[in-house]
């Protein structure tokens, strides 16, 4: 089976305010490199309406993990709507993006990467589900990152793991996986660096 190199829980997430002052982010996962910020994984909760902080150069991957959803409007006239737990939306950090919430606070997970250097893929994890992964030289992260109490199967070895909510489990990224997704839900997230043009 493929080695977990770390695992996380929120109560080692580090806490900081969000740059608009109207909230505060878990940072989960960070990575700076020569050039600054190249990845980011965080947990937020957004409890009022409100202007989106500006991320501009990064490109920004939201998925709604607990509450009954919010409604995204980008200055680009594009919206997204979060309704379903693991509803995901996918946009510039440099939009100006408002939110409007449905019915009360919300939680989200937040994967933000340097548009011009990395590229995040984000899958949601749900029962009954198979994954697999090819490792590849570009990729720089894996990580599993469970919503809820998730039980999952290695398919090579026929292990079976269960890990609590709230947990950051990271992949060895050099190594090629096979999971079914047994129980539980949770969002897989890769960051591939962009090949140079």
């Amino acid at each position: 089976m493929n080695r977990f190199t770390q695992m996380k829980s929120s109560d080692t997430f580090k806490r900081m305010p969000w740059k608009n002052g109207l909230g505060e982010t878990l940072e989960i996962e960070r990575f700076d490199d020569a050039k600054g910020l190249a990845f980011r994984i965080s947990q937020a909760a957004v409890v009022e309406d409100g202007e989106f902080s500006d991320f501009s150069g990064l490109h920004r991957t939201l998925i709604l993990i607990s509450g009954a959803g919010m409604t995204l409007t980008h200055s680009d006239s594009e919206q997204h709507e979060l309704v379903r737990l693991l509803d995901m939306a996918k946009f510039s950090g440099g939009e100006v993006t408002q939110a409007k919430l449905h019915h009360g606070a919300i939680e989200d997970l937040n994967i933000m990467v340097r548009e011009d250097d990395f590229l995040a893929e984000v899958s949601a994890l749900l029962p009954l589900s198979e994954h697999h992964w090819q490792a590849s030289e570009n990729t720089t992260y894996v990580g599993i990152y469970t919503v809820s109490q998730c039980t999952f199967r290695c398919l090579m070895t026929n292990a079976e793991q269960t890990l609590e909510a709230g947990v950051m489990l990271k992949l060895d990224s050099s190594e090629n996986f096979d999971l079914s997704w047994l129980t539980g839900q949770a969002v897989l997230i890769k960051v591939l660096a962009n090949a140079p043009s």
